[in-house]
């Protein structure tokens, strides 16, 4: 049996960044529920989680704050907002350790502006393995290309939205014949060293769409009945990619993440389950 088909357990996401702030209130908040499970540094010490910039530490709040019954293992990768490009092999030994943690969600808060043929193959393995792999888009909007890992088909790539759900302007153009997926990247308020900051980024999207994967791993099973076979539908990058599109709504060439719009309380609950069963069929 594979292990996601036990309702009982919770969903794991694992952010891979830049550490956490252990004086968090978050993050205390989540060590007192036992929601932290797993930590590990690739950079240094692997016992030293720091966050020194802060990055990973507001990824792992956005995460908690709105997947709150989520466990989370967070693995350092970097202490700096820029990594050098000999680093990526600590981002491929973290996506291994995830699996190995059994996470159901990798957080990939991050961007490279060139393809990295292990770091791709790592990706490719974690997918097959089934594995649910979001990359943030990168904030240089028409300036550059979409970042990579976000590149990669496998991975459900996240732009950023204003919170109306419009084109937040500092993404990348979106990409023919791809989903362009987008939520919540600008204006987001979070806490550093106790005092609110106001953070722009598709990093920040890509946390809330973890979170939104995890809340649709957690709900959809206890609202839907599904055969074996649908639920690791579900629990794949590919059966994610097609809820997030149920939950959509299309906006300029992107599609944003609303699954409120879903639950609006205009659809009865069988043509909820009818449409979240259809979306698993694709």
């Amino acid at each position: 049996m594979d292990s996601h088909e036990n309702l009982s357990k919770r969903v794991k996401v694992c952010i891979i960044d830049t550490g956490f702030d252990e004086r968090h209130p978050t993050l205390i908040g989540a060590k007192s529920m036992r929601r932290l499970v797993a930590t590990k540094s690739f950079k240094g010490d692997p016992r030293n989680l720091n966050d020194e910039v802060g990055h990973g530490t507001h990824i792992a709040e956005l995460v908690q704050t709105l997947a709150p019954e989520a466990e989370l293992c967070i693995a350092k990768v970097a202490v700096a907002n820029e990594m050098p490009q000999e680093d990526t092999k600590l981002i491929i030994d973290a996506i291994h350790w995830a699996v190995a943690q059994d996470a159901d969600v990798i957080s990939l808060s991050l961007g490279l502006d060139v393809l990295d043929s292990g770091l791709d193959f790592a990706i490719n393995e974690a997918v097959a393995a089934g594995k649910i792999i979001l990359a943030a888009a990168g904030n240089d909007g028409n300036n550059k290309p979409r970042a990579y890992p976000g590149r990669n088909r496998n991975v459900l790539c996240i732009h950023a939205s204003n919170g109306k759900g419009k084109d937040g302007g500092i993404s990348p153009r979106a990409w023919d014949n791809d989903d362009n997926f987008m939520t919540l990247g600008t204006a987001v308020p979070l806490l550093w060293k106790g005092k609110e900051v106001i953070k722009f980024g598709t990093s920040f999207a890509t946390a809330v769409a973890a979170a939104i994967a995890a809340d649709a791993l957690a709900i959809i099973p206890q609202r839907v009945p599904l055969t074996p076979e649908q639920l690791s539908r579900l629990y794949s990058s590919s059966g994610m990619r097609s809820i997030f599109d149920l939950f959509s709504v299309p906006e300029n060439g992107y599609k944003y993440i609303a699954p409120w719009n879903l639950w609006d309380g205009s659809r009865p609950s069988m043509l909820i389950r009818e449409l979240i069963l259809d979306a698993l069929r694709r």
